[in-house]
């Protein structure tokens, strides 16, 4: 029994080094307020790199626009943005002056970047929202808030606590059965008679 277990957690041993992150996000601005989540790659430096998202930003659905030139920074189509979708949860900021990039559905060519401290995102303390109309420079509405990131635990990640769990507690029946203990009551079958001394 003990050997199928063992073989069983090889086998998944792929999946788990093989899962991206996922993380969830959330801005609150003085004018716009969204929250989504992130698929993201490990550059394997403390930073990620999103490579899908979605959300809502305004009441309004988002889709995260993928940098071709990942993990360095790209152009957005209108020209308007350069973006990097660049992740930095264990840092302070979360996201740096690139930013995310995402579509705005059902507002045609509309660009969105969430982006923080710099000149090419208008801000030069915490973080803020940009927006045009698919143009560059035209008709760009700048919000600045505060953007959080937290990193939500990949099914993969419960299920290995829950297979320990299991395992553990296999090899604890199997070694109290070894001993004649059965729930923790002796099994006078197994033990054979009992000594008086």
């Amino acid at each position: 029994m003990r050997r199928y277990f063992v073989v069983s957690l090889l086998c998944l041993l792929p999946v788990w080094t093989a899962s991206a992150d996922t993380f969830s996000f959330a801005y609150t601005g003085s004018l716009y307020s969204g929250s989504g989540t992130l698929t993201a790659v490990n550059n394997g430096n403390g930073s990620f790199t999103a490579t899908s998202g979605s959300g809502f930003y305004d009441g309004f659905a988002i889709s995260l626009i993928p940098d071709p030139s990942a993990p360095s920074f790209a152009i957005s189509s209108s020209g308007a943005f350069y973006y990097d979708n660049g992740l930095l949860p264990a840092q302070n900021p979360v996201i740096d002056s690139g930013g995310l990039l995402f579509s705005i559905n059902g507002l045609g060519a509309t660009e969105l970047n969430f982006c923080s401290n710099g000149l090419g995102c208008g801000t030069t303390g915490g973080y803020a929202s940009l927006l045009n109309n698919g143009h560059y420079n035209s008709d760009g509405v700048t919000d600045s808030g505060k953007f959080t990131l937290t990193n939500v635990p990949e099914p993969s990640t419960l299920a290995w606590l829950g297979l320990s769990l299991l395992g553990l507690t296999m090899i604890r029946r199997q070694s109290l059965a070894g001993l004649g203990l059965e729930s923790g009551r002796r099994n006078p079958a197994r033990l054979g008679p009992r000594s008086l001394n």
